[in-house]
């Protein structure tokens, strides 16, 4: 390859610059400086030199981003590969998680093709991919997040312009309609406490009376999450502490260890270990066994039930959306505010002693 110097000179005008012949007919280059003259002169003479005269004739500004986009393309790696590459840095989280990435993301390289760069997919192929998919709007929803979380980490990784949005974040986002909020009534908590089986106890009072999530308390036995242990409740502040290890978002926070709950676990006061040890997540037969006492069992009715009946008692939605892990948005969307104080009350009161034919012998 030889380079082609071009000579930049100053005009009687005052300007730089130089006659381009890479066309075939005269172009007159002209600059208010001798940099920028030069500069345009350096891209002419490399384009020249790789046998791309094409290149020649492209407005400077443009053909700067080009050539960087042909840089990004030169290291970046396939669609498929990305999204192993992806996954397998999940692979320390939730299996939940990591089965949703995989299976969204599979689809995603299907319609878009495994071998194709990541850099090369643009919004218009990822809104043609949505578009593609007779679905909800939530679960259209979904896809796209997953697609976002891939091309952010892509762009850290430099497999993308790092000095952009990605392309995934272009598309328009899909406004959804929030789920109905599943609240249960003191009567149906009662049935839920009387017919459980006794391995799965503190994992429902937990989850009604402190609002802490099912996979935080026995989270999947293939992830790599700690579970919620006897050692995290602190009997003497009254607080039940989520550890990051513990909690979905990584980061700890406490809650509150409300009387009638502290009733409730005080036969395993001074135990040690998993607060459930059952080799069975209660998510996947328990809610639906017991499920049948209250006529099938509600989605996210535990924490649903907490948010509900505590932010109508203490009327502070920041301090719920703290004790629950969650946004200040997603608690407001996630409570029934019509829920009558009585109820509320009541709820909070479901306690040992006035649960009727039930009995608890320490570790039952």
């Amino acid at each position: 390859m030889r380079f082609r110097r071009i000579e930049v000179k100053q005009y009687a005008d005052g300007r730089y610059g130089f006659d381009d012949y890479s066309s075939g007919e005269q172009k007159k280059i002209r600059c208010v400086t001798k940099q920028k003259a030069q500069q345009r002169a350096l891209d002419i003479g490399v384009a020249l030199a790789n046998g791309r005269p094409d290149l020649a004739q492209i407005d400077p500004a443009r053909l700067q981003r080009l050539l960087k986009l042909e840089a990004v393309l030169e290291k970046s790696p396939s669609l498929g590969a990305a999204i192993a590459e992806f996954i397998q840095l999940k692979a320390n989280r939730s299996s939940r998680l990591v089965k949703s990435l995989r299976l969204d993301l599979g689809l995603f390289a299907a319609f878009i093709g495994p071998e194709r760069p990541i850099a090369a997919v643009m919004a218009t192929d990822i809104q043609r991919f949505l578009n593609s998919r007779n679905v909800s709007d939530r679960r259209r929803h979904n896809l796209r997040a997953s697609i976002i979380g891939l091309f952010r980490w892509a762009r850290n990784m430099s497999y993308l312009d790092s000095d952009r949005i990605t392309e995934a974040e272009r598309v328009m986002g899909i406004p959804i309609v929030p789920g109905k909020v599943n609240v249960l009534g003191p009567e149906e908590m009662r049935a839920l406490i009387a017919n459980v089986r006794d391995q799965y106890l503190p994992w429902l009072l937990i989850g009604a009376f402190a609002g802490i999530r099912s996979e935080e308390i026995c989270p999947d036995p293939t992830s790599k999450k700690d579970p919620l242990r006897w050692e995290d409740i602190d009997w003497q502040h009254q607080t039940i502490i989520v550890r990051a290890e513990t909690a979905k978002t990584r980061h700890e926070r406490e809650v509150p260890l409300l009387p009638n709950l502290a009733e409730w676990l005080s036969p395993w006061r001074n135990a040690k270990g998993p607060v459930i040890t059952a080799p069975v997540m209660p998510t996947r037969h328990e809610t639906s066994r017991i499920g049948r006492e209250i006529g099938g069992w509600k989605h996210n009715a535990l924490r649903d039930s907490f948010c509900s009946y505590r932010a109508r008692i203490i009327q502070n939605v920041p301090q719920v959306s703290y004790e629950m892990g969650n946004s200040i948005a997603m608690v407001r969307r996630s409570y029934h505010r019509r829920q009558p104080i009585e109820a509320a009350t009541q709820w909070f009161s479901i306690a040992p002693k006035e649960a009727g034919n039930i009995v608890v012998f320490g570790l039952r």
